[in-house]
């Protein structure tokens, strides 16, 4: 399978025509230097010779290769051969590549909102009499347009190991499956960082530290509150809505099941009052 449709992955030579073809060679070269050895021409006949040799040895090792099949590096050790070897090659390539197309629609998307709401917060923010309202919209802009640029500059990882998937131009069947089953598994491992409490955590300190600036410097406290709840909800939407296309791939390569994510939400009472209390397994 192609990593794109403009550029078609290199084909391989079936291991059976390839050892004819070496078979084919050597022979003719050896009939070349037996030839040149009647003609009394020893130094060319004694090359040839040994190059048809060599080729014939190359042959061999190539079948040797072929028939020995690649090990897969996802999951239990297992060898693959023949059309079992092309199938995985082309399922984990497409796996890369429809990861990547994901990451990169799900950056596009957020970019592009990111941006519309940063222009619309700073264009109303000049035209506006409101000086209050102004401030807001300055710090509404602001935030927006830090969470665009993030989307330009920090590309999502598939997108960059699809690019170096390609450049690689591998032709080796054994190099192509780890470069491709490699790649997957760092896809899928940048999938997962975004879902780490870590990252939570530093997504709702950020929004308090704008909230922070936002009702201390600028004087606005209710308008920080309201700063906070947006960005934060904002925040955690954008973290959960990271792609998962390459973590079900690598689970799928490695014959095990994705972790199912069960969750609960149920009344949580108090003498003084209530809430809601939520939980699960993630």
């Amino acid at each position: 399978m192609p990593l794109s449709t403009a550029q078609a992955a290199p084909t391989r030579v079936p291991p059976g025509q390839a050892g004819c073809i070496f078979a084919l060679a050597s022979i003719l070269l050896c009939l070349v230097g037996a030839l040149s050895m009647s003609l009394r021409s020893r130094i060319p006949s004694v090359l040839s010779i040994a190059l048809g040799l060599a080729v014939a040895a190359l042959g061999l090792s190539g079948e040797a290769k072929a028939a020995e099949g690649c090990m897969t590096t996802i999951g239990a050790p297992h060898r693959f051969t023949g059309p079992a070897l092309d199938s995985r090659i082309a399922r984990t390539e497409r796996a890369v590549l429809q990861s990547s197309r994901r990451a990169a629609l799900w950056a596009g998307v957020w970019g592009t909102a990111f941006a519309g709401a940063a222009a619309g917060s700073l264009s109303v923010a000049a035209t506006t009499d409101n000086a209050g309202l102004r401030k807001d919209l300055y710090v509404a802009g602001a935030s927006a347009s830090f969470g665009a640029l993030l989307r330009v500059v920090m590309l999502p990882k598939p997108v960059l190991e699809r690019r170096a998937l390609r450049r690689q131009n591998l032709t080796d069947p054994c190099d192509r499956l780890q470069a491709a089953e490699q790649a997957l598994v760092r896809s899928a491992r940048w999938e997962r960082s975004g879902r780490r409490p870590f990252i939570h955590f530093a997504s709702l300190g950020y929004s308090a530290s704008v909230a922070l600036i936002h009702g201390l410097v600028l004087e606005r406290p209710f308008a920080a509150n309201r700063q906070f709840a947006i960005g934060a909800v904002i925040g955690q939407v954008f973290l959960l809505s990271t792609p998962r296309h390459a973590t079900r791939e690598l689970h799928a390569l490695s014959g095990r099941s994705e972790r199912v994510v069960l969750t609960h939400v149920r009344p949580f009472r108090l003498s003084g009052g209530g809430g809601l209390q939520a939980g699960g397994l993630f």
